[in-house]
């Protein structure tokens, strides 16, 4: 009887889902258009692009003067005020802490930063929480005329 193929079993009495829900927007909150999730990928794809082209053409180092590494590292982006400087020591840490290190930032490592991102945002979140709550334990055994020894001391004995 168990060679032979069956039909899957259907629970009776189970409701029908429905369709699959559908994935939240992660840009829902983001206001600004170029720093959404799919304006970024884009940016990644378009500079990896760039970074296999030249490397293809391997043009020879070009040698910087101490004046221009420093005007480029105190000049800001245009469209969004922040100092390219910081965009390149961010794009650096995103390469070294999600990737290999090659210098390119893929799409794995760009969703793995996002994702740390969003972690670590909850965690901030809960860890304001916890200090409210915290304060206000402490608000309330003030009150009660208790100190945290005392309110160990009764919570232990029951």
């Amino acid at each position: 009887a168990r060679d032979s193929v069956e039909a899957p079993r259907r629970l009776m009495h189970a409701p029908d889902l429905g369709p699959a829900p559908s994935v939240p927007n992660v840009d829902a909150n983001i206001g600004r258009k170029d720093l959404r999730y799919d304006a970024l990928v884009e940016a990644v794809r378009r500079q990896n692009w760039a970074c296999a082209k030249r490397k293809k053409r391997k043009a020879p180092p070009v040698k910087r003067s101490t004046e221009d590494v420093e005007s480029q590292s105190t000049a800001f982006s245009t469209s969004t005020g922040i100092q390219i400087a910081q965009i390149k020591k961010c794009c650096e840490f995103i390469d070294q802490t999600f990737g290999d290190g090659d210098g390119e930032i893929s799409l794995p490592e760009l969703e793995a930063a996002f994702r740390r991102m969003r972690r670590e945002r909850a965690a901030v979140r809960l860890r304001e929480r916890g200090r409210a709550l915290g304060r206000r334990l402490a608000v309330l055994l003030r009150r009660r005329g208790h100190d945290c020894v005392s309110f160990v001391k009764c919570v232990d004995a029951g």
